[in-house]
């Protein structure tokens, strides 16, 4: 993974903890790091400044900080940055049905509100 890139949630950052320590956004699963949110990963070397005892990666959201003004999530202003819209807790959201089970049902969202999103988020029902 290179510093920059663009990751979703459950993505795997890195085989091996010990390559790199999971920061902010991220968590730590049998030994590999994965992102938490969608965003851009940055890496942040250890040195002298940041006490780090060492290298770090972490994941940078796409949408800022919670709570943040719900009027930069526009599509417009979302493409313009070359980001993707994220779905966040409260969202109305729409969504095609991928699979129906006795518990539950897996879907794809594939707009929040009536802005279409790029990525692929996935949920249960």
């Amino acid at each position: 993974m290179e510093d920059g890139s663009e990751v979703y949630p459950g993505k795997l950052l890195v085989e091996n903890a010990q390559d790199l320590a999971p920061g902010a956004n991220t968590y730590l699963y049998l030994g590999k790091v994965y992102a938490q949110v969608a965003g851009f990963i940055q890496i942040v070397k250890a040195n002298n400044w940041n006490k780090l005892a060492a290298d770090q990666i972490s994941v940078t959201p796409f949408h800022g900080a919670e709570g943040a003004d719900n009027s930069e999530r526009t599509a417009e202003a979302s493409n313009e940055r070359g980001r993707t819209l994220q779905p966040r807790t409260g969202d109305e959201v729409y969504a095609k049905v991928m699979k129906v089970e006795d518990r539950f049902t897996k879907v794809d969202i594939v707009a929040i509100g009536e802005e279409p999103i790029s990525a692929i988020f996935i949920g249960f029902i």
